[in-house]
């Protein structure tokens, strides 16, 4: 099943990326291909650059056990994630067809 990249909704949107390797304190942990999914709520936040508001969505939303103990280091993490979604992309939202 498919789920938004910035929560654990199912997608409605699709964003065009280019590839790129995700970091996690410096350290490449994952390449990132084909673009980022997005639902409704998050792709309203994008669209309205409410990163503050989809940063604490995606920790509050994540499966991370005892996630309120880091949040400082997730919202570091998660931060830099997004801040690397934003720096690739390659244009608007498309209709997700997946």
């Amino acid at each position: 099943m498919y789920q938004c990249d910035f929560c654990t909704e199912y997608p409605s949107w699709s964003y065009p990326t280019r590839d790129f390797p995700m970091y996690v304190l410096g350290i490449p942990v994952a390449n990132s291909t084909g673009g980022f999914a997005a639902c409704d709520t998050c792709h309203d936040m994008i669209e309205s650059e409410r990163w503050d508001d989809l940063l604490n969505r995606s920790i509050d939303t994540s499966r991370i056990p005892n996630k309120d103990r880091i949040r400082r280091q997730l919202a570091e993490t998660v931060g830099a994630m997004h801040k690397q979604f934003r720096d690739n992309r390659l244009g608007p939202a498309e209709v997700w067809n997946g």
